[in-house]
Formats: C-alpha cells, structure tokens, sequence
C-alpha cells in the first residue's frame, strides 16, 4: 500500500441560493478514478472502490491508502471493521481480506456466478447477491444458497442489486423479479428476508435503495432507455409512489442519512431534500473542474462524500442548510418514552390541519390508525401491545413526520 498526500481544494457548490452554505471540497483528485462503492467506519475512515483499487482515508480526506485487490473491476466493497471486508467483483468473483487489505484471498471455493452487492454479518460470515436470485451466505470455506422467491411473481426468484442497512439487525434490498421492481427486507441481519411488494411497473428495477427508518424511503428505479425516477414509500416499501422523473440524466446514486436528508447524483448534477424525498432542489451542477459524480455516501448531518470520474470530494453543511429552509415543517414530540404503552403525541406547531397517525412494530406491522385528527395532542394506548419499540408516522398534508416510542 502506498500513502498519497492530498491538497484539499476548496469549492463552493454553485446552484440555488437557498443551499448556499453547502460547501463541496476535493479531497483526492486522479484522472484516473471512477468510483463504483463507498463504505465507511466512521466520519474520518472511508472506502472508495475504483477499478482494481480501493482508496481508503482514515483522516477525512488528508492522507490516503491504495489497496490493490487486483480484480479487474471491484463493483462493490463492505468492512465490518478495520481489517476484516470483502471485495466483490460482478464477473471475476469474490475475495477476503483479514489484514486491513494487505492482502487478498480469491474464494475459489464458490461456483462461477455474476455478483452484485455485498454485506458483512460478522467477521466470518457475509452475504452476497447474484443474478441467479441467490442470496449466498459465505463462511470461512463453505457457502450456503438462500434463494428468494415472490409469491407474487409466479415463483420467478428475486435478483438484488443494492443492499441498505439501518444497523446490525434491520436492512434492506432493492432489485427485481420477473422484470418488476421489488424489495425485500430482514431484521436479523441478512440472516433471513422477506419479500415486499414490488412498485408494479413493468421493464423497472431498484438499482439503489436507501432507508432512514424502517418505514420511509426511496430507491432509484431504472428502466429502458432514459427513463427513470425516484419513487417513495411510507410503509417499509409495500407501496410505491413517484416523488421525481429525470429525463436528462441517470440517477447514479441516492443516500439519506437518520434524519431524512437526502443527496441525489444525476450525471453533473447534485440534487437534496429534507423529507426523506418527497421533493428534490437542485443545489450543484456540473462546472468546468467540478464533481461528475457516480456514488454518494451521507455518513451523518455533517458530512457525506462523492465519488465519480476523476475525484473523490467531501460535501459538508448540507443538513444544515437544509433545516433552515425546512422552517414550515411541523415537527413532532412522543412522550414519555420509554412508556407503559400509554403516551402522548403532540406537535410543536399549533395548526387547525388535518392529521393522520399511524403506529407500526418494527416488522411494520400496523398496529394503531387514527385520521382527521384536528387535535394538536393526541393520548395514545398501547398497554395491551407487546414490549418493544413501534414506529409513529404522521401525515399533515404533503408533510410526513416520524418518531419513535418505546413500550416497557
């Protein structure tokens, strides 16, 4: 591995006036880059796959590691720590490392197969996508086939392109079965899925999916030719809506961080929401010696990372520029929390709007319905539910607000 010292450019990002605090910064600029993936251990210790390599950084962006995997092409990474990742290749197979990357071993143990992404369950276990519809458990020698079928779909397996994981337990994947867009979903971890109900437009499929809650996301839906869009759910992706429709350029990449902010890569463009990407503004686009980016990755409020042709760049102050045009948000308050089951919701702002609440279990399963609420606090009663955490949606028009309570 050599070390490479870097200049840090400074630019602003040029676009509405409203995000004119964003700021987007170069933080290793090589003709030769062109980011697949990004992975990340904390906000200063962050993975970028370009064709054979992995550029790694442990100090935002200042120095930088080269890790040669000598694939072709790494199309995906993941690090469950420091030393121990894998690095995944569509064609060429699938490798391991155990040594921060200093070394690669080949998994020649593994059928030939096309693979897609990747995710660490602990240091000896992760799994893989394929396009046979495998979900493949790999261990230290061996590998066990987990095959996802629809029941919706005749029985035709489901292909993941993109896995998304809210932490060590509950995640996410995006792709397609039977030439329709589809999700599944776990809450051990990769371990065993579920299969949710695919958006129902034909010639579609999720090539990136990104949750900040088990109930609210978006994915990226691609389909023939130049059309494309981000579409949403409120309900852990059982149900689809379109939030944008890009004819210009091909959405590459979409993240949101815990608290619904979001980023968008359309070709030269940079797009944002704060509402979990209800609606999308412009706030980058492409100038002479500025990001053309393939991947962003937002790792909390502060700071989210861009990689694309010929540069990787750290995007800064994104959040908080959005909040502060986000001032005609409704914002929500649960208490106490943890409760006995029997607590309070009530809104920061006193309206005379409309409302509809709705509270589901962590397998978002709806378990209480409340609409035309007029009320701006509201006296719930779950004792008789189980012990555990449970997810509050509410709606106030066009606004979707979430919260979190606990049952003791």
């Amino acid at each position: 591995m050599r070390k490479i010292i870097v200049l840090e450019l400074l630019f602003l990002l040029v676009g509405l006036c409203t995000f004119s605090q964003v700021q987007i910064s170069s933080i290793l600029l090589d003709s030769s880059i062109y980011v697949n993936d990004i992975d990340f251990l904390n906000q200063d210790t962050v993975m970028f796959s370009s064709g054979s390599k992995i550029y790694r950084t442990q100090n935002g962006g200042n120095t930088w590691d080269t890790i040669e995997t000598n694939f072709p092409i790494v199309k995906n990474i993941d690090f469950i720590d420091f030393n121990h990742g894998v690095a995944v290749s569509h064609s060429s197979g699938i490798k391991r490392t155990n040594d921060g990357g200093a070394t690669w071993s080949l998994l020649s143990f593994l059928p030939p197969s096309n693979n897609w992404d990747c995710h660490m369950i602990d240091t000896n276990h992760f799994i893989v996508s394929t396009d046979s519809g495998y979900i493949r458990h790999i261990y230290s020698n061996y590998y066990v086939d987990d095959t996802l079928i629809d029941p919706l779909a005749l029985g035709y397996p489901v292909v993941i392109f993109d896995f998304d994981f809210l932490d060590g337990n509950e995640g996410f994947g995006g792709g397609e079965v039977n030439g329709f867009s589809a999700l599944i979903h776990t809450i051990d971890n990769g371990l065993t899925w579920d299969t949710r109900a695919s958006s129902g437009f034909l010639n579609l499929y999720f090539n990136e999916v990104s949750f900040f809650n088990p109930l609210i996301g978006a994915a990226v839906e691609f389909g023939p030719g130049s059309f494309e869009r981000i579409v949403v759910t409120n309900d852990g992706g059982y149900s689809w809506q379109t939030s944008s429709f890009f004819s210009f350029s091909k959405v590459t990449s979409i993240d949101f961080n815990e608290n619904g902010n979001g980023l968008a890569i359309a070709g030269g463009y940079i797009f944002i929401t704060n509402d979990a990407g209800q609606t999308w503004d412009t706030a980058y686009s492409y100038q002479n010696g500025g990001p053309d980016g393939s991947k962003v990755k937002i790792v909390n409020d502060s700071v989210a990372y861009l990689g694309g042709w010929g540069g990787i760049y750290k995007i800064t102050n994104f959040a908080t520029s959005i909040k502060e045009n986000n001032i005609n948000n409704n914002s929500l308050s649960i208490y106490p929390s943890p409760s006995n089951g029997k607590f309070t919701i009530s809104f920061e702002k006193k309206t005379k709007k409309s409302k509809a609440i709705y509270i589901y279990s962590t397998t978002s399963e709806l378990i209480y319905k409340k609409e035309n609420i007029i009320d701006n606090i509201l006296q719930v009663d779950l004792s008789k539910a189980a012990k555990g955490v449970y997810f509050v949606k509410v709606i106030e028009q066009n606004n979707v607000m979430v919260g979190k309570v606990v049952v003791e």
